[in-house]
């Protein structure tokens, strides 16, 4: 399975409203991107448990602030299409 950016949907934290792009797959699994400071960062959950470590994107300061959303967005995707193929 390869994802694409087209198959998350943006969700909300409440009460905050934080925003986070959620991709459901298989057994009830999903695969998060979370913004953070260093772009964002990546996880898989069953439910509320987290059953992939979260790996940042790790993009440096300098070269965040030069990136649009959608490329800081598809770097998230690329460490996802690893993580669901393990």
């Amino acid at each position: 399975m390869n994802l694409s950016l087209a198959d998350f949907a943006i969700k909300y934290t409440a009460p905050d409203y934080r925003k986070y792009y959620v991709c459901t797959l298989e057994y009830g699994r999903e695969v998060c991107l979370e913004p953070c400071a260093d772009g964002c960062c990546v996880g898989v959950y069953r439910g509320n448990l987290l059953v992939v470590e979260k790996e940042c994107t790790n993009i440096s300061h300098k070269n965040l602030l030069q990136m649009t959303g959608y490329e800081v967005l598809m770097a998230g995707v690329r460490i996802a299409n690893r993580m669901i193929d393990k």
